[in-house]
């Protein structure tokens, strides 16, 4: 019976996804997690993967290590400028773009 218990009492599984798990991460990663960004641009060596969604744009920095693009900052900011983020919704837009672009590895 305790069992039964704890499992219906048991929070449901979180379901946002931080940026920050992309650190290190390869391009290829993060195509396969989040699908094509919604802009790409190239600010010296740097390659930016942005990604606007409902309630924020996610920008993912890329630098070239050993001739692979490895992902070394994430930034999320409110899609209106001087705007105030919600970092809780904008983690939950990126799990539900996850969820259709492919899977969280």
């Amino acid at each position: 019976v305790s069992e039964i218990t704890d499992a219906v009492n048991a929070p449901e599984p979180t379901k946002n996804l931080d940026p920050a798990i992309f650190i290190d991460k390869s391009t290829a990663h993060l195509a396969s997690t989040l699908g094509d960004p919604t802009m790409r641009r190239n600010e010296g060596a740097v390659e930016i993967w942005q990604y606007q969604l409902a309630d924020c744009v996610v920008d993912i920095y890329f630098y070239n290590d050993a001739g692979s693009l490895i992902a070394r900052h994430t930034d999320m900011r409110s899609p209106l400028l001087g705007g105030v983020i919600d970092s809780a919704a904008c983690m939950m837009n990126l799990y539900e773009i996850s969820e259709t672009a492919g899977r969280i590895n």
